[in-house]
């Protein structure tokens, strides 16, 4: 499962069948990987060193994880993303969470998969 989603995110584009609406964030740890490769967790700047902490803690209140990457035009990682990517995904993983994929940057969606 780990090596799908890796292969999902960190290759070519994701193929939407259809993007649906989210009606709350209450019960999400929300996860964000922006292109100079800072990420954010609940809307907090964290470090790599300091995310899988900070996702265990967030982990105890949230029953799912919400991902979002900053996507470049051609929709691979740029590359300060790649430095983070992967650690910061397996530190997702790790939590043994369900992880749904977001398009926007508010979380205000939810990427269908074909």
């Amino acid at each position: 499962m780990k090596l799908f989603l890796a292969g999902l995110l960190i290759g070519t584009t994701l193929s939407m069948s259809a993007l649906a609406q989210t009606p709350s964030l209450a019960d999400s740890i929300r996860v964000a990987l922006f292109l100079d490769g800072h990420i954010e967790i609940d809307g907090a700047r964290v470090e790599l060193g300091n995310a899988s902490a900070k996702l265990k803690a967030s982990a105890t209140q949230h029953h799912v994880v919400r991902w979002y990457r900053e996507q470049t035009p051609n929709g691979a990682p740029s590359p300060a993303q790649e430095k983070v990517f992967k650690p910061l995904l397996t530190a997702v993983a790790d939590l043994g969470l369900p992880i749904s994929f977001t398009s926007k940057p508010d979380f205000s969606d939810v990427v269908k998969l074909n």
